[in-house]
């Protein structure tokens, strides 16, 4: 059987509990004849098929979207004999995709992060539930790798007063997710230059995504209008993207996308949490 998870979460997700659980309810019963082989191969579109074909023409509702291809990924692994998700995706899509990843644990207190032995910190500092700069020093002095999100929190003179004070303090910082509230790549990337810290690309990712209404075609376009020839993109440290809002077919197209056309840029895969911060281990 397949099996997935809907979770709308609250500043994240655009729907509601109450939204989705009408939204599932108009789905029982339904069902939808599809290939395991295209729908394990996410290059090929047959992932998104056989959403549209069991959802109709209307549209779809993110964390809907995230749990339908879940399900669906789950019943096509199962069918072709695999034990897991990941192995059956990495060889129908012969992608570098590992079978199984260790889950991000929640960082909860700068106290235990060495007990958990978290390398790499994932911070909140931007807005309502953003770190206290206290609170942040503590966590550099164990010797955690820091990567910020700002969630387009500050304007650009506060997030070039912070970029100066987190140089001059000290303590290694991957990148900071969309530090600027206003501007485009080319704002992100004066930013960058001015101050030394790498930067990471979210909410311009699903805002295209979600302007483009998950039709991979135009997300495709708008990306390359994105990404100019010539340009330098070393200090962009990562593109993060969230299957759980983007959808796991969206994710790897772009996750393509990304490792051809922005060489050297990571990309990190993520899941969705409310509290001030997250961390795991390093990428391997």
């Amino acid at each position: 059987r397949g099996v997935g998870e809907v979770s709308p979460l609250k500043k994240l997700h655009p729907e509601t509990q109450s939204a989705v659980a009408d939204a599932l309810s108009s789905l029982h019963g339904r069902s939808v004849a599809f290939s395991p082989t295209a729908v394990l191969d996410l290059r090929s579109g047959g992932l998104d098929a056989a959403v549209s074909r069991l959802v109709g023409p209307e549209s779809i509702m993110p964390s809907v979207r995230a749990g339908l291809e879940q399900a669906l990924l789950m019943l096509a692994a199962d069918a072709r004999g695999f034990q897991g998700v990941g192995e059956a995706v990495a060889k129908a899509s012969g992608s570098g995709i590992v079978s199984a990843v260790e889950t991000n644990r929640l960082w909860c207190d700068g106290d235990n992060v060495e007990e958990l032995g978290l390398d790499v910190v994932k911070v909140k500092l931007g807005g309502e539930g953003g770190m206290e700069a206290d609170e942040l020093r503590k966590l550099i002095s164990k010797g955690a790798v820091i990567r910020g999100d700002a969630n387009r929190q500050w304007q650009a003179e506060e997030a070039k007063d912070w970029a100066a004070q987190a140089v001059a303090g000290g303590g290694t910082f991957e990148y900071i997710e969309e530090p600027l509230g206003e501007g485009g790549i080319g704002d992100l990337l004066q930013w960058s230059a001015g101050c030394g810290l790498k930067f990471g690309l979210d909410e311009t990712i699903h805002d295209i995504v979600s302007e483009e209404r998950w039709d991979w075609n135009r997300v495709e376009a708008r990306l390359s209008g994105l990404v100019k020839a010539g340009v330098d993109y070393s200090t962009c440290g990562a593109v993060v993207l969230k299957p759980g809002l983007l959808g796991y077919g969206m994710s790897f197209k772009i996750a393509q996308f990304v490792q051809r056309e922005m060489a050297g840029v990571e990309v990190v895969l993520t899941s969705s949490f409310e509290g001030g911060g997250g961390g795991g281990p390093p990428p391997g």
